[in-house]
C-alpha cells in the first residue's frame, strides 16, 4: 500500500490542526534530507555508520552510502521524481557493483580519499573488521512519499527473493513557531527484514540433517558442487528453503533442502541455462536427465528433475551436471 505519513499540531484542548508537510522545493527537500541522514545516519537505521554521500563508483554517483555493524555495506538512494521501476533498478545496479567485494576491492572501485579515510577510521575504531563485508548489500529507498507501485515492489523483492531492500518514508512538518521535525516510517520493519534476509547456510546445513538427509546434501552433494558453482541459500514461497547453484552468471541447479526426506533428496535443474552455458540442446539435456536418474514432477509442473536416494546417485548427479557446464 502507499505510504505516507501526515502530521498535526495539537494547540490547546480544542485547537487541532493538520501540518503542511511539504517542502515547496524539490531540489531544497532531496539536499536538506541527504543533509540530514548524513548528519544523523540514525533516522535510516538505528546502527548505520555513514561512508561518505554523492559517492562516485564506475562512472555513477550513489546518494549515501555507509555500512551496519554485521559487515552489510549500506546504499542509500532519494527517490526523487524517478519512476518507481528506475529508482529501485538504479540502487540494484549500485548494490550489484558493490556485491562481493572485500576492502581493498571496494577502494578500487570507489576511489574518493574521504570514502577511504572513513574506512580507515572505521577500521582503526572497531566498528569494521576487515573480513566482515557480506556479498548482499543492503538497500534503502528514501522518500517523502512511496506510492503502491514502489512498495510492492519492496515487499516483493525482500519476501520473495530475499533482496535485503527497505523504503523509508519521510514527513517533514514545520510548527506554528517555526521550529521543525521529522518523522519516519518503514515499508518492511527492520526485524522482518533481517527475518527474510537471514537464511544461512549453516541453517540449512541443520535442515539437511534434522530431514534425515544430511549425508547426502552436506557431506557429497554441497562438497562436490561447490568445486565448480558458487552457493546461494534462497527461501522459495513454493519450494520452502533451498541451495542453489550459480555458474557463468546462470542458476544452473538447486537442492530442495527443506522439501526433501530421508532417502529422497529433491533437485531441481534450470535445463536452459545448463543448455546455454554447455552450448547444447535443452530438449537433450532433459533427455539425457530421464535416462540417467530417478525423476519426480512437482505438483502442477510439467518439468521432471531428479530424485536422489543415496550418496552414490549425487557423486553421479554432480558428475553428469559437471560435463553439461563444463566447456
Amino acid at each position: 500500500m502507499p505510504t505516507k505519513i501526515k502530521t498535526w499540531e495539537i494547540k490547546g484542548s480544542q485547537n487541532i490542526e493538520e501540518i503542511d508537510t511539504s517542502m515547496r522545493k524539490e531540489r531544497e527537500k532531496e539536499k536538506r534530507l541527504q543533509e540530514w541522514i548524513v548528519q544523523k545516519p540514525e533516522i535510516v537505521h538505528e546502527n548505520l555508520e555513514i561512508l561518505g554521500s554523492g559517492v562516485p563508483i564506475d562512472g555513477r554517483e550513489i546518494d549515501i552510502l555507509g555500512f551496519l555493524p554485521d559487515g552489510s555495506l549500506v546504499v542509500v538512494e532519494l527517490k526523487r521524481k524517478k519512476g518507481s521501476r528506475e529508482t529501485i533498478a538504479q540502487a540494484i545496479d549500485y548494490a550489484s557493483r558493490l556485491a562481493d567485494k572485500d576492502l581493498n576491492r571496494l577502494g578500487e572501485s570507489i576511489k574518493d580519499d574521504e570514502i577511504e579515510e572513513n574506512l580507515e577510521e572505521s577500521l582503526n575504531q572497531g566498528k569494521l573488521e576487515k573480513s566482515d563485508l557480506k556479498e548482499k548489500p543492503r538497500i534503502m529507498i528514501v522518500a517523502s512519499e512511496i506510492d503502491e507501485a514502489t512498495s510492492s515492489m519492496i515487499d516483493y523483492l525482500s519476501e520473495i527473493y530475499q533482496v535485503p531492500i527497505n523504503g523509508i518514508v519521510f514527513s517533514y512538518s514545520k510548527l506554528s513557531d517555526g521550529s521543525e521535525i521529522i518523522s519516519r516510517t518503514a515499508v518492511v520493519s527492520e526485524e522482518e527484514i533481517d527475518d527474510r534476509v537471514s537464511l544461512t547456510k549453516d541453517k540449512l546445513k541443520k535442515i539437511a540433517e534434522n530431514n534425515s538427509i544430511g549425508e547426502i546434501v552436506n557431506n557429497t552433494l554441497r562438497e562436490k558442487l561447490r568445486n565448480f558453482a558458487r552457493e546461494v541459500p534462497y527461501d522459495a514461497v513454493r519450494y520452502g528453503k533451498s541451495l542453489r547453484y550459480w555458474e557463468s552468471g546462470k542458476v544452473i541447479c538447486g537442492i530442495r533442502v527443506e522439501e526433501s526426506e530421508s532417502n529422497k533428496v529433491r533437485l531441481w535443474i534450470n535445463q536452459g541455462s545448463i543448455a546455454d552455458i554447455g552450448n547444447l540442446d535443452s530438449q537433450k539435456v532433459v533427455e539425457s536427465l530421464k535416462e540417467n536418474f530417478e525423476v519426480y514432477k512437482p505438483e502442477g509442473k510439467s518439468k521432471a528433475f531428479p530424485l536422489l536416494k543415496n550418496t552414490t546417485e549425487a557423486e553421479e548427479f554432480v558428475d553428469w551436471l559437471k560435463q553439461k557446464v563444463t566447456l
